[in-house]
């Protein structure tokens, strides 16, 4: 029998090789971007105070006081407070003085947990069905060609 002749066609190389450390920058400028993206800062400025008359006058009945759609009481000074004076978790953090606590008290600083003893379930990142496909440029998984068309339209390389 003669001997089998290899195949002559190169083999498709990857063309990028994901780093553990570009991996672990993504997911922390992920992370981060995830604390602060609810952070609004409302100060005294003459903006939130028409935008609060405004939306006031919108609410205001015939007797022109404040009612809310639900169920027409007045909307209370907390609630007004909670709605303009968002924190982020940066901040929250920062005025809880969870930094003078003792090092042997748990917080939100210092929790930790071990490392996973199986590997991580792979997840499509639009829809969150069972990620089969992985994009090469950032290593996200994907389900689908319509999912990946997403992923690389909207979310590959924007964060």
């Amino acid at each position: 029998m003669p001997p089998k002749r290899g195949s002559e066609r190169k083999q498709p190389q990857r063309t990028t090789q994901l780093s553990l450390d570009y991996l672990a920058r993504r997911t922390r400028r992920y992370l981060d971007e995830l604390e602060r993206v609810n952070y609004h800062k409302f100060g005294d400025s003459a903006d939130d105070k028409e935008r609060l008359a405004v939306t006031e006058g919108r609410r205001a009945g015939p007797a022109g006081k404040a009612k809310t759609a639900a169920g027409g009481r007045k909307s209370t000074m907390g609630v007004r407070q909670l709605l303009l004076y968002r924190k982020g978790l940066a901040t929250l953090i920062d005025e809880s003085g969870l930094k003078d606590l003792p090092a042997s008290t748990p917080t939100y600083l210092s929790a930790a947990a071990p490392p996973p003893s199986e590997p991580r379930l792979r997840f499509c990142v639009s829809c969150g069905y069972w990620g089969a496909y992985r994009c090469q440029k950032c290593g996200d998984e994907f389900c689908s060609i319509r999912c990946g068309e997403w992923h690389r339209e909207l979310r590959c390389g924007k964060i």
